[in-house]
């Protein structure tokens, strides 16, 4: 339901938590270990405001689809290397 009613001009409610979403949040500690994606919303949604989830959304989609992707991670040209609890540098 979040999914359709981030694309509806103006409506700004729930955040999307795909499966990139779900893992880069785990990747980057942001929720608890073992959490599921429900779980995972429910933990990021009172500190990512709602006028910047769409964009904080199709970020981390495209951070997990192309620089930290689950079978091989390029933390060298990762912006977040340092920061990054799962950095393998």
């Amino acid at each position: 339901a979040n999914l359709v009613l981030s694309t509806v001009p103006g409506q700004r409610e729930g955040l999307v938590v795909d499966t990139h979403v779900h893992r880069m949040a785990q990747v980057l500690g942001w929720t608890k270990p073992g959490s599921s994606p429900e779980q995972t919303r429910k933990q990021l949604e009172p500190w990512v405001l709602p006028e910047i989830r769409s964009e904080f959304t199709l970020l981390l989609i495209g951070v997990g689809q192309t620089i930290c992707r689950p079978a091989k991670k390029h933390c060298d040209i990762c912006a977040a290397r340092d920061l990054c609890p799962s950095s393998s540098l």
